[in-house]
C-alpha cells in the first residue's frame, strides 16, 4: 500500500514544512519514507510512504498524526493532494 502527499508550500511557510516533514519521517508500522521536491518549483514536495498492509495504512489514516500533517499541510500549503494506491508497478526499461 502506497500513500503519497504532494504539497506546494507558501513560500514563508517553507520551515515549517519542514518540521512536518520530519514528523512524518517517524517510523510508524511503514516500510520507509520518501521524498521528492520538483526540479521547476522548489516549495513543491511530494512524501511517498510504502505500507506493510492495508491495515496498517488504514490505522495510520484515522490517527491523530495523519490528522496533524493533513492540517499543517492545509494551513502550510497552497495546494494539496493526497493519493492512496494499493500498488506501484515497476516498469523495466
Amino acid at each position: 500500500m502506497i500513500l503519497m502527499i504532494c504539497v506546494e508550500v507558501k513560500q514563508p511557510k517553507l520551515k515549517e514544512f519542514m518540521q512536518v516533514m520530519d514528523t512524518m519521517m517517524q517510523p510508524s508500522g511503514s516500510g520507509g519514507v520518501s521524498v521528492y521536491q520538483r526540479i521547476d518549483k522548489e516549495n513543491v514536495f511530494c512524501l511517498l510512504k510504502d505500507w506493510e498492509s492495508r491495515e496498517r495504512l488504514d490505522e495510520f489514516l484515522d490517527s491523530e498524526k495523519f490528522e496533524f500533517i493533513v492540517g499543517a499541510a492545509n494551513v502550510l500549503g497552497e495546494t494539496v493532494r493526497i493519493i492512496k494506491a494499493d500498488q506501484v508497478e515497476e516498469l523495466k526499461i
